[in-house]
């Protein structure tokens, strides 16, 4: 028997966006939705629609909820979809339902799998995450295989998982547990920060007269331009403007309206502007 046959029960607890994510990926793959949890009741039966599921393997409510699922599915692969933060609550909670012939598999970006074996489960435990902004769970199904997942366990668990993301062209980063929270800082700057990041220019268009949607219009084709070049150069090449061009003048300039303005948008410049000239030297 293969691992995928062998593994070729589901159970999705947390289906939300990336819940329903992966159980549309089961569902492509032929693997069995054997039973999934959300939190309300009106969650659960939005999984059952998009997922085509059965009503009743679609439990709402109550972690007690959860129980009925793995009692009944004893067999199954365990995907612990849920945010981050209530991961070791509810691994401690399924404990005694999981089987040691089991794999648990969670998918947040910060937190290694040896947190569900700290968390009393006996099992087989992987984590893989998906470096991917998941807006809904019918777009982030689309693209799935055009971003990096990473995966980090045991030997078995990351066969079983490779397995069966390589039926979505997809080979998994392998990545030490200890540099998951690293990682996943390196990917919130990326992504996160950059949104934060565009809104403090947005601000700083707006001390000069500008709108917000002015600020929006003008300065995102520029920042596209930025990303654009980041595709094909290095860093330092693909670095443009004032400090590329060693025009300490202009960045003083800057610095002294900034100032004026707000002392946090100026803290921002001062901090990203001191990067820029490192890459220089």
């Amino acid at each position: 028997m293969s691992f995928k046959q062998q593994y070729n029960k589901w159970v999705i607890i947390g289906a939300g966006r990336l819940g329903k994510m992966m159980g549309l990926m089961g569902r492509h793959l032929g693997a069995q939705i054997c039973g999934t949890w959300n939190r309300d009741c009106q969650g659960a039966e939005e999984t059952a629609l998009m997922l085509g599921l059965e009503p009743e393997r679609c439990k709402g409510g109550g972690l007690h909820e959860i129980a009925s699922i793995l009692k009944d599915n004893p067999d199954a692969l365990v995907w612990l979809t849920v945010v981050d933060d209530v991961i070791e609550d509810v691994a401690s909670f399924i404990a005694d339902w999981i089987s040691p012939e089991q794999i648990v598999v969670h998918t947040a970006g910060s937190l290694s799998s040896q947190l569900l074996t700290q968390s009393g489960i006996n099992a087989h435990v992987a984590s893989l995450h998906p470096l991917q902004a998941i807006a809904d769970s019918q777009s982030g199904f689309q693209v799935m295989s055009e971003c990096v997942w990473t995966l980090e366990g045991d030997v078995l668990a990351k066969e079983v998982l490779s397995a069966w993301m390589r039926e979505m062209d997809i080979v998994p980063v392998q990545i030490e547990p200890r540099a998951k929270v690293v990682y996943h800082a390196a990917a919130v700057t990326s992504a996160n920060l950059l949104v934060a990041l565009m809104d403090a220019a947005y601000e700083m268009a707006g001390c000069a007269g500008l709108s917000r949607e002015q600020a929006r219009l003008m300065l995102l084709p520029l920042a596209r331009s930025s990303l654009e070049n980041l595709a094909t150069k290095s860093t330092a090449e693909a670095l443009t403007g004032p400090v590329a061009r060693g025009d300490r003048g202009t960045v003083e300039r800057h610095e002294e309206a900034l100032g004026e303005q707000s002392q946090e948008l100026l803290d921002i410049y001062r901090v990203l502007t001191q990067r820029a000239w490192e890459l220089m030297e």
